[in-house]
């Protein structure tokens, strides 16, 4: 069972369906599409972007040196959220279907939960075998929830 997107989840997939599409309308025509950088800068790919399902200006962002950021105004502005993770190779970021203080986020070091929003972050690792120095055991690059689930 789905639910309908909300008007952020929409605004987010149509702004970059039509990102696209003019990026290839361009091509098209011969000429290069031109980007700006909205942040939040400090290096590195972007690996995972989350918008809210709980907020129309919440977004979380994923990377691969810089860990975690977090805009509450669409992405004009950023701040870090890496408080407890151990390693800042963020490839995704979930949050959950019914409660917004709760978000996953899962990258080379296996998957993290907070109950804060983000602002800090606990390691799962119950079940998975030791790490060895930069060795991960758990690589992490998707992630789902069932909405039926509370926790």
């Amino acid at each position: 069972m789905t639910s309908a997107p909300t008007a952020s989840t929409k605004g987010v997939v149509i702004g970059a369906c039509l990102v696209s599409l003019l990026g290839v309308v361009a091509l098209l025509r011969g000429a290069e599409p031109t980007w700006t950088s909205l942040g939040p800068g400090g290096g590195g790919w972007v690996m995972a972007l989350a918008a809210s399902p709980h907020g129309e200006h919440t977004v979380l962002l994923g990377g691969d040196i810089q860990g975690v950021f977090h805009s509450d105004n669409g992405g004009t502005n950023w701040t870090i959220r890496n408080q407890g993770l151990r390693d800042y190779w963020v490839e995704t970021i979930l949050y959950h279907p019914l409660d917004p203080n709760i978000l996953y986020a899962g990258g080379t070091s296996g998957v993290y939960k907070s109950t804060d929003q983000g602002a800090s972050w606990r390691w799962l690792r119950s079940g998975f075998s030791a790490t060895s120095g930069f060795s991960w055991s758990a690589p992490v690059s998707a992630l789902a929830m069932d909405r039926r689930i509370r926790t």
